[in-house]
């Protein structure tokens, strides 16, 4: 656990993360981590992303819906900060999906 302390210090002090915890009935039924990504906007062709760190469910809680509504939430940020940049005049261009199995 010593281990996650850096991890957690740069989760929580970086303006650009958040995070999402569900709770059931007071106790920790699931947590996620992301953060706003940016990237020259000269050489890539979406230079604003939603970067998921982690999610995760506690055993008790699986196949409750709890994983669903944690990406829900974090999706729900994606989708306001897609109409910030719209805004500013951004366009998307494209839209890249990825997930290792």
């Amino acid at each position: 656990k010593e281990r996650s302390l850096p991890y957690l210090y740069w989760i929580l002090h970086d303006p650009e993360n958040f995070g999402y915890v569900a709770l059931c009935d007071g106790e920790v039924a699931g947590i996620v981590l992301a953060g706003i990504e940016k990237r020259n906007e000269n050489v890539y062709r979406v230079p604003v992303y939603i970067e998921v760190y982690d999610i995760a469910v506690s055993s008790r809680f699986v196949k409750k819906g709890i994983g669903r509504k944690l990406h829900d939430k974090v999706m729900e940020r994606a989708r306001a900060e897609r109409e910030f940049y719209k805004k500013l005049h951004y366009r998307e261009v494209s839209r890249t999906m990825v997930i290792d199995v």
